[in-house]
């Protein structure tokens, strides 16, 4: 009991961010339906934080500053500096302006990444040749949303954005790419083709 009180944990809902201050000013803003995890007391000898989900982080210069996850599927990418990722033992070095996305333990290339921030801190969820899947669990994180298909193939690549704020505009903004037809019913979403 003594050792599990000395992890600090944040947790987000579905359709709510948080922001997190560590002890050394790092900051991490955290994606809707995401969790993180840290030891405060151990902090300035090991900056380690466990996370579930999606976060943005703004590294405070120091030591190593170790994300750990076992997500089956993982996007790094570096804004600024250079960041290290390691899959299977094997470390890449990401400069500036690059991606690394693994989905279901397979390395997927990806574009370079517009703009400072991810796109969802400015209320928009990007993606680039996605798994529709993938697209309709964000959308479901964003809007607190029930989502389900009906003769659609799920794992066909989106490539597009939508707008985390206004729900009607998120699914014609799925929809049309996609080629799939959507109802609304309460809370839950069909999409179908």
């Amino acid at each position: 009991f003594y050792v599990n009180t000395l992890n600090e944990k944040v947790t987000t809902e579905f359709a709510e961010r948080s922001e997190v201050v560590l002890p050394d000013n790092s900051e991490i803003f955290l994606n809707a339906d995401s969790q993180i995890s840290y030891n405060k007391k151990n902090w300035d000898n090991k900056r380690n934080v466990d996370l579930d989900g999606e976060a943005f982080f703004k590294v405070a210069k120091g030591k190593k500053f170790t994300v750990s996850t076992d997500h089956g599927t993982v996007e790094v990418t570096c804004y600024e500096g250079l960041v290290s990722v390691t899959h299977n033992n094997k470390e890449s070095k990401l400069p500036a302006g690059t991606s690394f996305l693994v989905i279901n333990g397979k390395i997927v290339s990806t574009g370079t990444p517009d703009g400072s921030l991810p796109s969802w801190m400015n209320n928009e969820s990007s993606f680039e040749s996605i798994p529709l899947k993938y697209v309709f669990a964000e959308l479901e994180r964003q809007f607190n949303v029930k989502v389900s298909s009906k003769n659609i193939d799920t794992n066909l690549l989106f490539t597009g954005s939508f707008n985390n704020t206004d729900l009607n505009m998120a699914l014609k903004s799925i929809s049309i790419p996609s080629q799939t037809h959507y109802k609304i019913d309460g809370d839950n979403v069909l999409f179908y083709a």
